[in-house]
């Protein structure tokens, strides 16, 4: 992508799933219709007649802007930092199990996918499991 400046995109959720490029990037430039192009995870659009690359990874990089308000919300989303949901002995059978029943694709799968209880039911099953 060179040197050009990568915003990264919120917004995601807001959208539909098959609209391209519909939302707002971190530097609330509107983006509007199907990128002019895409390569990976970066959608270029032509926003004003000015290039604008946009992503939602954000080890794409960033202009400053973007990373200030990334990091502010990353900030107020965990203010002590990120912390691990649970933590499991490898050489202990029974904690590999553990972790199994919780972190499984199946398990997963079946507590976030259609009629599981999301968050809610995670949380109860990790505590069950401690």
């Amino acid at each position: 992508m060179g040197d050009r400046i990568v915003h990264l995109r919120n917004g995601h959720a807001d959208r539909p799933a098959h609209t391209m490029g519909v939302g707002v990037t971190w530097c609330g430039k509107k983006l509007l219709g199907k990128p002019e192009t895409s390569h990976g995870t970066v959608d270029t659009f032509l926003c004003y007649g000015s290039e604008v690359r946009v992503t939602f990874d954000p080890t794409q990089g960033s202009c400053a802007r973007c990373a200030e308000a990334f990091n502010s919300a990353y900030e107020a989303a965990f203010p002590d930092g990120l912390k691990p949901v649970a933590t499991f002995r490898l050489d202990d059978p029974t904690d590999v199990e553990r972790a199994r029943a919780l972190f499984s694709p199946e398990a997963l799968a079946r507590t976030f996918g259609p009629g599981g209880g999301g968050m809610a039911e995670f949380r109860e099953r990790l505590e069950g499991a401690a």
